[in-house]
């Protein structure tokens, strides 16, 4: 599964975020400046495509299976 390079989002991080990407439609005041956003993003993609395409596209942290349903208890 071949992983786009990461001139392909460079522009998405030289910018601020939109609030739009972010589930409470409000941007995170811990989300530093787009420079050094971008710095981030620069020193971080290449680690996390190499990683990618060492699990053969599958994530780097699997998801955890967390039942939400009660369990049965039982009777002495």
């Amino acid at each position: 599964m071949p992983f786009p390079p990461f001139s392909d989002y460079q522009d998405i991080f030289s910018s601020s975020l939109p609030p739009a990407l972010f589930a409470s439609f409000i941007v995170p005041v811990w989300i530093p400046p787009p420079a050094q956003l971008l710095r981030l993003a620069k020193a971080t993609y290449p680690y996390w495509r190499e990683r990618r395409v060492e699990r053969g596209g599958h994530r780097i942290i699997p998801i955890l299976n967390v039942s939400t349903r009660s369990r049965p208890t039982s009777s002495v």
